[in-house]
């Protein structure tokens, strides 16, 4: 019962009572022994983890959990669902090249075990890490694409503006802003939510759009403690977004505290990506 409410729980908004929940499941899980129970159970516990900047050391153990339980049953989720958090782990350390590999070996994994979705999971994962690298207006087309098989959803339509924005196209990525504020950022509140207020954060921030800095610093400032992912692959600590609102709008003394909050958190997650991210 637990586990079946990560899904509800998986929102900044939530987080707390979702890190008491995860715990006690985990605990429960191992001490009954079942594999399954317990390989979904330490994966509700890492994300839990992850999104709070958590114990890192208990983060490897979940995934180790997670592994081991892979290693023996070979199952094709399992493994997927395995190599898609080394995937989304290996940026954390500067290096992109493994992730995207990684990436394509879940692909295969999934698709030959005929798993629904593991097509537009990959594109995710990819568009991240070439996010990672500076991204290239070639992914342009495969992006929109799977916006709109993702039927325009709010991250995946963020996201692309967060690519128009890196690779120059400043006015498609302004639109985006536009529309999005006219909304007023009403975005659904569930577990992409953090995704499309930091990627919208992020376009503002490239595009110097201090015009559109104010609703997602009011929105994003009551997490500046946690980290943005997306299902597996860190999109940063929240603080460092909010750092490049605080500078759009002129407030330049909280900016440098968010951005040394970001810095220190980036140090002890061992994320180096971000670490530089931040210090830049």
């Amino acid at each position: 019962m637990l586990n079946k409410t990560a899904i509800a729980l998986g929102v900044p908004h939530r987080l707390e009572q979702s890190l008491v929940g995860s715990a006690d499941a985990l605990v429960r899980a191992e001490r009954l022994g079942d594999p399954v129970l317990l390989f979904w159970t330490a994966l509700v516990r890492w994300f839990d983890l992850g999104r709070a900047a958590g114990d890192l050391a208990e983060m490897d153990r979940c995934l180790e959990i997670q592994r081991t339980v892979a290693e023996h049953h070979r199952q094709p989720v399992f493994q997927w669902t395995c190599q898609r958090l080394d995937a989304g782990h290996a940026p954390l350390a500067g290096d992109s090249d493994p992730a995207e590999q990684l990436a394509m070996e879940g692909l295969k994994t999934a698709e030959d075990g005929g798993r629904p979705g593991a097509v537009e999971k990959f594109f995710v994962h990819l568009l991240i890490v070439n996010l990672y690298r500076g991204p290239t207006r070639e992914r342009i087309p495969s992006i929109q694409q799977l916006v709109d098989d993702l039927d325009r959803a709010p991250a995946a339509v963020a996201a692309l503006a967060v690519v128009h924005a890196e690779t120059g196209n400043a006015d498609a990525a302004r639109r985006v802003l536009a529309d999005a504020a006219a909304t007023g950022l009403d975005f659904p509140v569930d577990e992409d939510w953090i995704i499309a207020m930091t990627s919208f954060a992020w376009t503002a921030i490239t595009c110097r759009g201090a015009q559109y800095a104010q609703p997602p610093f009011d929105d994003l400032n009551p997490f500046a403690a946690l980290v943005a992912w997306d299902d597996g692959v860190p999109l940063g600590p929240v603080s460092g977004y909010l750092g490049g609102l605080a500078t759009l709008l002129g407030r330049f003394d909280e900016a440098v505290a968010y951005f040394t909050q970001a810095v220190e958190m980036s140090h002890r997650f061992e994320a180096k990506f971000f670490t530089a991210i931040a210090n830049l």
